[in-house]
């Protein structure tokens, strides 16, 4: 049998042959090529096998007490965009190659809670026009969430749904993370403008 046996990397991929005892390095591609041929992977379910996208599912499997389990740790591949969540927490997003239009995700949809800087690895996708990222009260995020989440000027933070409790941690974890550049951060950010005009007079006051 094979078991993918580790997941933390989209580029580290390892899959576990029961059969040679062995461990192997496998890309996306190769895990695709896989389910083409019909070699069957544990942890791993495409839902479409062809064409330039990619939809699919991958799940980490650990040997515990001599037994393969599902561990936390899980991907979901839609097409340019993939999310790597720890149970149903967001750990990270990341863009898989550049498109045109706008992809907008509504967190409420893939997610309960955010993990630490999970957005942080879009702001090396500068060749990215716009991501919307809806955000709403039914997602638990911490300050830590934002670390690194400012720098794209094609990444835009739409905060319209949360509650003025919500609002105010989001502009303050906002603040005092990117004071300096406080400017280029409130562009990432959609809100009601007044709203937002009030926050930024309010912060600024400290």
């Amino acid at each position: 049998m094979l078991y993918l046996c580790s997941a933390e990397s989209l580029n580290e991929l390892f899959i576990y042959d029961t059969d040679d005892d062995k461990e192997e390095l496998a890309s996306l591609a190769k895990l695709q090529h896989c389910a083409n041929i019909g070699i069957e992977i544990v942890g791993v379910a495409f839902e479409i096998k062809s064409g330039f996208d990619v939809y699919c599912t991958l799940r980490e499997h650990r040997m515990i007490s001599g037994v393969w389990l599902k561990s936390r740790t899980s991907w979901s591949v839609r097409g340019c965009v993939a999310y790597r969540f720890n149970d149903n927490i967001l750990t990270r997003m990341q863009i898989l190659r550049s498109f045109g239009g706008q992809l907008v995700v509504d967190l409420a949809e893939i997610c309960s809670g955010l993990g630490a800087g999970c957005f942080s690895m879009l702001k090396y996708n500068l060749s990215i026009v716009n991501i919307v990222i809806v955000f709403t009260d039914d997602v638990e995020f911490s300050d830590a969430t934002l670390y690194g989440a400012i720098g794209n000027p094609g990444v835009f933070y739409d905060i319209r749904r949360l509650s003025f409790e919500y609002a105010d941690k989001f502009y303050r974890a906002v603040y005092y993370q990117y004071e300096f550049s406080i400017g280029m951060a409130f562009k990432q950010i959609v809100d009601d403008s007044s709203r937002k005009a009030k926050f930024r007079v309010l912060l600024q006051r400290g």
